[in-house]
């Protein structure tokens, strides 16, 4: 009887390696800009290249993500930090932070109504008025105290009205509020409408720097126990963490990226994508302890939390760093002096 060859043996143990599955990371995800990394990843194939298999999971809101993840029916999902996060974590659920998603600088600026650019001209003039925010507990709650604390203000001196972001250009218009703190690309939408002004950059008042803004997040039972599969994913965003920041310096993968983002956010219009201000990301993932630690603290003063947990809770992946560093150094294509995405 003849033998098979070393490299038939070879070509069928090969074939039977291949064809074992990839071992899966779901994402629940809110189709956003700032979700730029996850779909670049995806629509050039580094998870795949990588070794895991990402299945977005469109999953409702951002709460609705949160209950998913302490569950692990989500690995993963992307959101802004919020109160809610920090009283997950002191409540031991199993969920941190995986690494970051968006930094400083960013553009949320505070909207205000056309009729009042002449009347507000620092932010101690907000005394008493009314502040448009688009949730409790969310990050912008945060942006808009260290405003006021510019102005010697607290949330105490002004009356916040909890408005979904697609209901605030009306209530701008309307006059049923004189600010709005908004976010792109709603922000540029109603300045060229000419319903509100963009009057203030908020990250220009927050002391503490780099700001975390948004961040990845993990169900900690699961990146335990599929601690491979999760470096994987985490090395291959970065990637297209790389990538983005290339974009965001305007480097030559401009047009492709925009195109990507057009293809997968909520932001179906290419050349509106390309106009706007795009937020930072960082190439390492680097997740700012003393900007964490800064929100939390004002959660707690805000009583939008109770209890302080410590950064190793709150971040406890240790091989963040380790990952990145993998890829090695970055340095942005077409450098233009940009502040941000380094």
């Amino acid at each position: 009887m003849k033998l098979p060859s070393l490299a038939a043996v070879l070509v069928v143990l090969s074939s039977a390696a291949s064809a074992q599955p990839l071992p899966k990371v779901t994402v629940g995800d809110n189709p956003s800009l700032s979700g730029a990394p996850l779909y670049i990843a995806l629509e050039k194939g580094y998870y795949r290249e990588a070794g895991v298999d990402v299945q977005l999971e469109m999953s409702g809101t951002s709460s609705d993500m949160a209950v998913m993840l302490a569950t692990n029916r989500l690995n993963v999902i992307g959101g802004a930090i919020s109160a809610g996060f920090f009283n997950s974590v002191a409540k031991d659920l199993p969920v941190a932070l995986m690494f970051s998603r968006a930094v400083s600088p960013f553009a949320h600026h505070l909207m205000i109504r056309p009729d009042l650019k002449d009347t507000l001209k620092s932010p101690r003039d907000l005394k008493g008025r009314t502040i448009a925010i688009a949730a409790r507990g969310a990050i912008l709650i945060y942006e808009l105290v260290k405003v006021l604390e510019a102005g010697g203000l607290t949330l105490n001196d002004v009356e916040i009205k909890y408005i979904p972001f697609g209901q605030q250009p009306t209530a701008l218009a309307n006059k049923a509020v004189d600010a709005a703190l908004m976010i792109s690309p709603l922000q540029d939408s109603v300045a060229a409408k000419g319903i509100g002004i963009k009057w203030l950059n908020v990250d220009d008042f927050i002391k503490v720097q780099p700001v975390v803004v948004s961040v990845w997040m993990m169900n900690t039972d699961w990146a335990k126990a599929n601690e491979d599969a999760a470096k994987k994913f985490v090395r291959a965003t970065l990637r297209g963490v790389r990538d983005y920041c290339n974009a965001y310096h305007r480097g030559p993968n401009r047009g492709e990226v925009t195109q990507i983002l057009a293809k997968y956010s909520n932001v179906k219009d290419a050349a509106l994508i390309d106009r706007i201000g795009w937020g930072a990301a960082d190439p390492q993932g680097r997740i700012a302890q003393a900007s964490v630690m800064d929100v939390q603290e004002t959660f707690l003063k805000e009583k939008l939390t109770r209890d302080k947990v410590s950064f190793a809770r709150i971040a406890p992946a240790g091989w963040i760093a380790d990952v990145a560093a993998s890829l090695g150094p970055f340095t942005p294509a077409g450098d233009g002096g940009i502040k941000g995405c380094r």
